[in-house]
């Protein structure tokens, strides 16, 4: 694939990085640091331009994946299929081992402007399915002042599966939950009484350590 093939959603042939930037905003200096855009950057003038020059450049991404990939065009069938790689290795922020669906998606979004807040959703909450209840497409955990923790658990374990999963089901997720159930008892989930099951469940959406 060549670089004119590729539509580029960061890099716009710049040499120095735009989402790293200062801006005079409502009277006051203030610095919009968009570190997603700021990272698809870094990969798209890799892709675009190859490990010689983004080695040159005095800002950026310090992933494994820029050096072991010199000639990413000639190792990749699409920018996507790069991107996928580069999910894998570390200081991939958002991306970090997500599915290709996940991957796809914060490629298209990480320059929305929810994303220069220090806080923000990678997903607005209301896109996110009703049967999750910790994960709301937060890209921080906001129980890690929990002092039980449990709910810090669920919300990893939610976001953990959530980016993961390549079809996000109800029904996927139903049985995903189960088998972290079926792992903690060591019996399978049908031998587990009805009441059990609902004690388990209850617990899980309270915010709770069930296997206490």
């Amino acid at each position: 694939m060549s670089q004119q093939d590729t539509t580029y959603l960061y890099y716009k042939g710049e040499r120095t990085n735009p989402f790293e930037e200062v801006n005079d905003q409502q009277g006051a200096w203030c610095e919009r640091y968009n570190d997603t855009a700021s990272m698809f950057w870094c990969f798209e003038y890799h892709w675009a331009n190859g490990w010689a020059k983004y080695s040159q450049l005095e800002e950026r991404n310090p992933s494994y994946y820029f050096e072991l990939h010199k000639e990413p065009q000639k190792e990749f069938g699409s920018i996507l299929e790069a991107l996928q790689a580069f999910a894998l290795h570390s200081y991939c922020g958002a991306l970090r081992n997500g599915s290709k669906r996940w991957v796809q998606y914060v490629y298209e979004h990480g320059m929305a402007e929810r994303f220069y807040k220090p806080l923000h959703n990678i997903v607005p909450a209301k896109d996110m399915p009703s049967y999750l209840h910790w994960f709301h497409g937060e890209a921080q955990d906001p129980y890690t002042l929990d002092t039980r923790g449990t709910r810090s658990f669920w919300w990893g374990f939610e976001k953990d599966w959530y980016t993961s999963a390549e079809e996000p089901t109800q029904k996927a997720w139903e049985e995903h939950l189960q088998s972290w159930f079926v792992r903690c008892l060591d019996k399978p989930w049908t031998a587990i009484s009805k009441q059990e099951q609902e004690r388990l469940l209850a617990s899980y959406k309270a915010g709770e350590q069930p296997t206490d």
